[in-house]
């Protein structure tokens, strides 16, 4: 039982070193400002990619940074770069075993919220006209009507001959 478990233990270890051995690694530093002031010691940079977090680097030196992101994505994914709410105005091409010299410059997103107010509609009185007013008011959208009316005349027109 305990060379099965030593056997698994071993194949797990080979498959992370495996998946590490796949993986790229790209190396970036620089200088690092949020809202035009040099960033504070102790400021966690976080790098995303389309799969998530691939790498984050806390603030040792003011205004200072180095990050090393690790990706088994190919080449030429772009990276964004967060500080709390803060995004990166750069972003920056995943270039496999690169090493870039770039510096971060970190705006404030401002939440806002929007409030929907209730609106009362203002409400209108349609009064429905009486039977020669629909006769006499048509639209194309009513082409019965003035079906009716034709119809009403040339029947009137050959009654009258009979009368």
């Amino acid at each position: 039982m305990d060379t099965k478990l030593g056997y698994f233990a071993l194949s797990l270890i080979a498959l992370a070193l495996i998946q590490q051995a796949t993986a790229s690694h790209m190396l970036l530093y620089g200088d690092v400002t949020v809202d035009g002031k040099s960033a504070p010691i102790e400021a966690t940079i976080v790098a995303k990619m389309a799969d998530g977090d691939v790498g984050n680097c806390t603030v040792t030196e003011e205004g200072i940074y180095g990050i090393l992101i690790i990706s088994n994505k190919g080449g030429y994914t772009p990276i964004n770069f967060y500080i709390g709410n803060s995004k990166a105005i750069q972003v920056v091409t995943f270039v496999p075993e690169g090493v870039m010299v770039i510096d971060l410059d970190f705006e404030t997103i401002e939440e806002t919220t929007t409030t929907i107010r209730r609106v009362e509609l203002p409400t209108t009185v349609i009064q429905s006209p009486g039977i020669i007013g629909m006769a006499v008011s048509f639209t194309t959208n009513n082409g019965t009507i003035f079906g009716f009316i034709i119809v009403f005349v040339l029947i009137f027109f050959f009654i009258r001959d009979l009368l």
